[in-house]
């Protein structure tokens, strides 16, 4: 079982970029530049504005998304997760969502008591390589950009219609 501290320099909202910081046995982060957030919060917010979810909602969509692709290929059903506390009073929100994707797009089936949320600290290996990659001293493992969020809500926005479709269908065959 490996256990995965995961910490983010750079909020969401923030106009630079974001960094989210990984350790375990090995440390490494990804990146999210300030233009690929741009044009990933456009796309995302488009996307959200019919589900009419606050701006809150959507950048807790956006770090849970971030934290999602950060450990794809990784990630194992025994592994556990601690999070920094970055949207304190969202924790189940970003648990829940955490589980659909690994679910939904690596059939991976997490236990809820694996992911926790903790104050990771100044001092963890997470932290402070996500401050280097956000300050520029060491540069980021991967970085993501819009064909990688593009990809989850394709897929998402797919599995919608098809269920939108069917009830429309069964509302058209009962009447």
């Amino acid at each position: 079982m490996t256990t995965w501290y995961i910490d983010q320099s750079g909020k969401w909202e923030g106009s630079q970029p974001t960094v989210i910081g990984i350790s375990n046995h090995s440390n490494y982060s990804v990146m999210i530049p300030s233009y690929s957030k741009s044009k990933i919060k456009r796309c995302l917010y488009k996307f959200e504005q019919e589900k009419n979810r606050s701006n809150t909602g959507k950048r807790v969509r956006m770090f849970a998304y971030s934290i999602f692709l950060s450990l794809r290929g990784y990630f194992r059903a025994e592994d556990g997760i601690i999070i920094d506390e970055e949207y304190v009073g969202h924790e189940q929100a970003i648990r829940d969502l955490i589980i659909s994707l690994f679910n939904r797009f690596e059939c991976v089936s997490i236990n809820p008591r694996s992911i926790t949320f903790e104050c990771v600290g100044r001092e963890s290996k997470c932290h402070i390589i996500a401050k280097q990659t956000l300050n520029g001293f060491i540069k980021p493992d991967r970085v993501l950009g819009l064909d990688d969020y593009f990809s989850l809500l394709d897929r998402t926005e797919r599995i919608r219609r098809r269920a939108l479709e069917t009830r429309i269908r069964r509302r058209t065959m009962g009447e």
